[in-house]
């Protein structure tokens, strides 16, 4: 029996250290913005973070490019690459991945992105969006 109460408190501070857990990191995350390829306007709030995630194959020659105006609305954080196969030492071809660039919101005002598809070094498609940075409410 008493294995039973010991079991069911260690339940019990689980489920309450896990909910505090959560409910401690929701209260500093930004919220992220997926950005979607073929929209063209975008409102977001200041301090908000943007993200683009466009398909990459090196070997074969597919990439993008990711530009913006250098106007401080918008600060560029970082790219990140989600590849498809392991990238192990000595592994070739499977380079196949997602590439995403972030960014963060960090200045009222419009900023433009421009989003470039390219195939071998030629451009097949180039898009912009439009990012709009309000303050919060």
């Amino acid at each position: 029996m008493k294995r039973l109460q010991i079991i069911a408190i260690l339940a019990l501070l689980f489920v309450a250290g896990s909910a505090s857990a959560k409910s401690d990191s929701t209260l500093c995350v930004q919220d992220t913005i997926d950005l979607i390829p073929f929209e063209s306007h975008r409102t977001v709030k200041l301090g908000d973070i943007i993200t683009y995630t466009g398909h990459v194959h090196g070997s074969v020659g597919e990439q993008f490019t990711v530009d913006m105006d250098k106007n401080g609305v918008l600060r560029y954080v970082d790219t990140e690459i989600d590849y498809e196969q392991d990238q192990s030492l000595g592994m070739s071809g499977a380079d196949g991945a997602w590439k995403t660039y972030i960014f963060e919101a960090t200045k009222v005002g419009e900023n433009v992105i421009t989003v470039q598809e390219l195939f071998r070094g030629k451009v097949l498609v180039e898009r912009s969006i439009t990012i709009i940075v309000e303050e919060e409410k």
